[in-house]
C-alpha cells in the first residue's frame, strides 16, 4: 500500500497551487516589469530632453541652441543605446538634431510632454518630447524638444526585474514549503507520543484513551480519539459478551451432556431391546434440549452484542414479522391444541434489525405456547398510532405472580416448581433485542384475568428515512 504522508500530502495541496499560481503569473509579472522598464526609460529620456531646452537662448531675436554634451550622460547603459534629439520652433525651424526624427501624434501646450514608441532607421525607439516655452520670442511661443533612444537597454531592464520577480516568488514558495514542512513534523509528535503509549498497552487492555493521554494532540484529530474510543468500547463489549457466552455454555451443557452421557452407557448396557428404546428415547429428547440451549445460547449473544444505533440497522415491519412467525408457529401450536391467532392493523415499521425483531417475536410465541395452558388461546397483535406501535403476546396459561417478573428477565432464570425444558434465555433474549431497537418490554396480567400478557413498545419508524426490510429467521 502506498505511504500516505501527512507531510507530504499538505505540501501537495499548498505548495502545487502556489507553483501553479506563480507559473501563471509570470505573464503578469512580464509585462509588469516591462512598464517599470519603460517608466525609468520614460524618466530618463525626458530627463536629457530638459537639460537640452536648458540651453536654449535667445539673440537678436533668434532662438538659438547651445547643446550640452552632458544630457546624454544620463542615457548612457551597458546596452550601448543609439541616442537621437531634435529642436524645432513652432515654425519648424530646426535647432539642431535630426531633422526627420518622428514627431508626436498632436500638438504639444507649454510645459507639455508625451513619451511614445516610434520606428527610426529601421529600428524600433521610444521618443519623449517636450514643449519648452519661448515667450520673450515673438512668434515663437514654444521650442519642442525631442530625444529617441533604441530599445535595448529597456529590454535588459525589464528581463533583469522580471527573472527577479520570479526569483522571489519562488523563494517565498520555497520557504513556505520548509516552513509547512517544519510545522508538521512538530505537530505529528503528538501522534508519535500516542502512538508509543498504545503500543506500550497490555494485550488485554482495552480501556479507552484517558484526557492525559490525548491533552496535546489537535482538535482536529479529536473526532477521531473519540471514534477510536467509541470502537475500543464496542469491542470491549463485544469480548466481555463472547466471554460470557463461553462461560454460560460450558455450564448449560454440562448437564445434558452428563445426561446423555450416562443415558449412553445405559443403552450401551441395557438387559433387553425395550431399555435400550427408551435410552434412545431419552437420549434424543436430551439432545433435542441441548439444541435448543445452544440456539438460544448463540440468539442471546448475538442479541447482547448488538450495539449498532437503530438508526444504522434499517427497518422492519413488525406486522410482516409477527404474521410470519405465527404462521411457523401453527405445527407447535396443533400440537398442543392451541388457538393461535394475530391481530394486525396494518404496517408498522419499527427500527432495528429484521432477524433480531424476528427472533424477538418467536421467543414470546414459544414461550406463551410452552408455558400456556394446552388447549389455550395464545392471541398475538400489533398495534400503531402515530408514534408508538406496540407488540403483545397474550395467553391464558398460569402467568407469572408480580414478584417473580423483573427476575424472569435474568438469564437463565427458571420459575419455582416449573417443568418444561425452556433453558431461562427466552425473555432475556427478548430484553436485549428490545434494547437495541430502544423499545421497552412489561409483563402484566391478561385482560382477561388469567394468564400472562407481554408488551414490547416500539417507537415508530419514518416510513420515509428508512425502507423496511424482509425478515428472515436466525440460522
Amino acid at each position: 500500500m502506498r505511504d500516505k504522508s501527512l507531510r507530504a500530502q499538505l505540501l501537495r495541496w499548498v505548495l502545487v497551487p502556489l507553483l501553479v499560481l506563480a507559473i501563471l503569473d509570470t505573464g503578469p509579472a512580464y509585462f509588469s516589469a516591462r512598464g517599470t522598464a519603460t517608466e525609468e526609460q520614460d524618466r530618463m529620456l525626458l530627463g536629457s530632453a530638459r537639460v537640452i531646452a536648458e540651453r536654449l537662448y535667445e539673440q537678436e531675436g533668434q532662438a538659438f541652441l547651445d547643446f550640452p554634451p552632458a544630457a546624454f550622460e544620463l542615457l548612457r547603459t551597458e546596452a550601448r543605446d543609439l541616442v537621437y534629439y531634435e529642436v524645432v520652433t513652432s515654425r519648424g525651424v530646426v535647432l539642431g538634431g535630426h531633422s526627420d526624427l518622428p514627431r508626436p501624434p498632436h500638438a504639444l501646450a507649454p510645459e507639455q510632454s508625451i513619451a511614445f514608441d516610434a520606428t527610426y532607421v529601421g529600428e524600433p525607439v521610444r521618443v519623449v518630447a517636450f514643449s519648452q516655452p519661448q515667450l520673450e520670442t515673438p512668434g515663437n511661443a514654444s521650442v519642442l524638444v525631442e530625444v529617441a533612444q533604441t530599445l535595448h537597454s529597456q529590454r535588459a531592464l525589464t528581463l533583469h526585474l522580471w527573472a527577479q520577480s520570479i526569483s522571489y516568488q519562488w523563494l517565498m514558495i520555497a520557504l513556505g514549503g520548509a516552513m509547512i514542512s517544519i510545522g508538521v513534523r512538530r505537530e505529528v509528535r503528538p501522534l508519535k507520543r500516542l502512538g508509543e503509549r498504545l503500543r506500550q498497552r497490555p494485550v488485554a487492555a482495552l480501556e479507552p484513551l484517558g484526557a492525559e493521554d490525548v491533552e496535546d494532540v489537535p482538535a482536529e484529530l479529536q473526532p477521531v480519539i473519540q471514534s477510536l474510543n467509541d470502537y475500543v468500547r464496542r469491542l470491549h463489549d463485544l469480548l466481555a459478551a463472547q466471554g460470557r457466552f463461553i462461560a454460560n455454555a460450558s455450564h448449560q451443557l454440562r448437564t445434558p451432556m452428563t445426561v446423555l452421557s450416562t443415558q449412553l452407557d445405559y443403552a450401551l448396557h441395557g438387559a433387553d431391546a425395550r431399555g435400550r428404546v427408551e435410552a434412545l428415547q431419552a437420549m434424543r429428547a436430551t439432545l433435542q434440549h441441548g439444541i435448543r440451549v445452544v440456539s438460544q445460547m448463540l440468539s442471546f449473544s448475538r442479541a447482547e452484542a448488538h450495539v449498532d444505533p437503530p438508526a444504522q440497522s434499517g427497518a422492519a415491519d413488525l406486522t410482516d414479522v409477527a404474521r410470519q412467525v405465527v404462521e411457523e408457529a401453527v405445527v407447535a401450536a396443533l400440537k398442543r391444541n392451541v388457538d393461535l391467532g394475530c391481530e394486525l392493523d396494518g404496517p408498522a415499521l419499527v427500527s432495528g434489525s429484521p432477524q433480531l425483531l424476528h427472533e424477538l417475536v418467536a421467543n414470546l410465541v414459544d414461550n406463551a405456547l410452552r408455558y400456556g395452558r394446552e388447549g389455550g388461546v395464545v392471541t398475538v397483535a400489533v398495534r400503531s398510532n402515530d408514534d408508538r406501535v406496540r407488540l403483545s403476546v397474550e395467553d391464558d396459561g398460569p402467568g407469572i405472580c408480580a414478584e417473580q417478573r423483573e427476575l424472569v428477565f435474568e438469564r437463565f432464570y427458571r420459575l419455582p416448581g416449573e417443568i418444561g425444558e425452556g433453558s431461562g434465555l427466552g425473555l432475556s433474549i427478548v430484553r436485549e433485542i428490545a434494547l437495541a431497537s430502544e423499545a421497552t418490554v412489561a409483563l402484566a396480567d391478561a385482560p382477561s384475568g388469567q394468564g400472562l400478557l407481554v408488551s414490547v413498545d416500539f417507537p415508530a419508524a419514518r416510513a420515509v428515512a428508512v425502507q423496511a426490510q424482509p425478515a428472515a429467521p436466525l440460522q
